[in-house]
């Protein structure tokens, strides 16, 4: 009779333990994460941070990222991310001081639909008047990020 005991409570463990694991993979899959893009207010830097538990970490996380590149910059979140997708393009103008480039977010459901929104913007910005004389460059897509659980 012991070994009976011991073998149903062998087999019982492993399946409760089979069944935490599988409702905390779920509970996990259905949870929202969160991703942000920070850029920094010159316009020169960016970075990203993805697969947070919240908005508010996404963003201090990416911002964060943003000043490691650069100290001194000002960072600030410019695209912010919820079981989705983002991407930055970037369209750079040449004007006869230099090189000014400008960076352009959009989100989507999936990689292709956020970088196909991101090019459509960049694509449809027109340069301000004081650039007219500037040599605008063709959008190039530069990043994207999705969070694990984009669907």
């Amino acid at each position: 009779m012991k070994k009976l005991r011991k073998a149903l409570a062998a087999s019982v463990i492993p399946a409760a333990g089979a069944l935490i694991v599988a409702v905390s993979a779920t509970a996990h899959a259905d949870a929202d994460l969160y991703g942000a893009i920070a850029a920094s207010v010159g316009g020169y830097n960016f970075a990203t941070a993805i697969d947070y538990p919240t908005q508010t970490t996404a963003d201090f996380a990416a911002i964060r990222a943003c000043l490691s590149v650069d100290s001194n910059s000002i960072c600030v979140p410019q695209l912010q991310l919820r079981n989705e997708c983002g991407a930055v393009v970037e369209r750079t103008w040449e004007p006869s001081d230099g090189v000014s480039p400008m960076f352009f977010y959009s989100t989507g459901p999936t990689a292709t639909i956020a970088e196909n929104n991101a090019m459509t913007r960049a694509a449809a910005h027109t340069p301000p008047d004081f650039m007219v004389l500037s040599v605008l460059l063709p959008p190039k897509l530069v990043d994207t990020i999705c969070t694990s659980n984009a669907r």
